[in-house]
């Protein structure tokens, strides 16, 4: 074959590839946001619903064979206040006076933590009862005087049963009981959002009139970590939870780094604000280079919004469709862009190769192009 029609073959092929190479480039970006992993962020403590929308995701995740990552805030861990009082009981009714105490001391400092997780108004009392029973019987006079005051001031009606307590111990309960009666009383407050659940010494209030002395008030809000504490009352007073803002989600760069590590070519994270007013599902792919692209929203308070959040998955999961190209109904075949590209391939090579060729049969000399035209 000559060596100028060789030389055309190679450019116009050359062409012809670098056109499917682009093609093949478009499809596989529109195939970059397919999703292969699937991130949760939601509330350290969510409620019913923002749980049951985790648990459907979870599975819709599982059932797909997608990797799945939680990255919610680890939730603060539960008040074993309950357990460590009975234990404490047992161990004052077994007359093992040192493990009731570690045991009741450990509850005591539950109560103050978490503002009586778990406990009711009762409970509560009882865990510094039991306690200064315990000190009573190791001989810690003071020590047990106090816990008596505190086992009063949060139940000042509270009386104990003589065929169940020593005569000596009801007296002493009966003495701390007219102390805490003695006290003043005031208005103490709790200042939340209407939202919030909120317990005054155990019982659900946001304000109570209480003896002055040691309280315990305990703060739960949709969306958010409860709180609790122990407030000395000295006045009317109002106490408030910190302002903490919730740990805010992953955001697109962080998730993108994610998807390179696991390779994944995109993610869908799935974020539940669980906060009143407005708890939502949002939902969106961002791929491997951080670039977010579909997104869907849902109104976690709507009663469709189970109905909602699957349609939504089914969309978001779906494959994403192929790019297509569109040309016009009247383009003709010599109006693309890739036969003009190959025409001026093959002109410029017939007429530059001889030039750098040379004459194969004769003196190396000089030469004549003289293009012929057959019709």
């Amino acid at each position: 074959m000559p060596r100028p029609l060789v030389t055309c073959v190679l450019v116009a092929c050359a062409t012809a590839a670098g056109a499917r190479v682009a093609h093949g480039q478009e499809a596989r970006d529109a195939r970059d946001d397919g999703v292969d992993l699937v991130v949760f962020h939601g509330p350290a403590a969510p409620s019913t619903r923002a749980s049951a929308a985790r648990a459907r995701v979870e599975a819709r995740a599982r059932d797909t064979g997608l990797a799945w990552l939680d990255l919610s805030p680890a939730a603060p861990p539960t008040s074993e206040a309950p357990v460590k009082l009975r234990a404490g009981i047992d161990a004052y009714d077994e007359l093992r006076w040192e493990d009731a105490r570690a045991a009741l001391t450990a509850a005591a400092d539950e109560v103050w933590r978490t503002g009586g997780e778990g406990l009711s108004t009762s409970e509560l009392s009882d865990v510094f009862l039991y306690r200064g029973l315990v000190e009573t019987q190791l001989g810690n006079a003071a020590h047990a005087w106090d816990d008596l005051v505190r086992a009063s001031t949060l139940v000042p009606t509270r009386t104990l049963d003589p065929m169940r307590f020593a005569p000596r111990t009801v007296e002493a309960f009966d003495r701390a009981r007219a102390a805490v009666a003695a006290l003043p009383r005031a208005r103490l407050t709790v200042a939340a959002d209407a939202a919030c659940a909120v317990a005054i010494d155990g019982g659900a209030a946001a304000q109570a009139e209480v003896a002055h002395g040691e309280h315990v008030v305990r703060v739960a809000c949709p969306g958010r970590a409860a709180w609790g504490a122990r407030v000395v009352v000295a006045g009317d007073q109002t106490v408030a939870p910190p302002d903490a803002p919730a740990p805010a989600p992953p955001d697109d760069e962080t998730l993108g780094a994610e998807a390179r590590v696991r390779g994944a070519a995109a993610v869908l994270v799935v974020t539940v604000t669980d906060a009143a007013p407005d708890p939502t599902i949002v939902l969106r792919v961002v791929d491997a280079r951080g670039r977010a692209s579909r997104r869907a929203s849902i109104d976690l308070a709507d009663a469709d919004a189970t109905a909602a959040l699957d349609a939504a998955l089914d969309r978001l999961l779906a494959p994403a469709a192929p790019a297509v190209i569109v040309r016009p109904d009247d383009a003709q075949w010599w109006q693309s862009r890739w036969v003009w590209l190959a025409a001026g391939a093959v002109v410029t090579a017939a007429i530059t190769i001889p030039l750098l060729a040379g004459d194969d049969g004769g003196d190396g000399g000089t030469f004549t192009v003289r293009p012929e035209w057959t019709w």
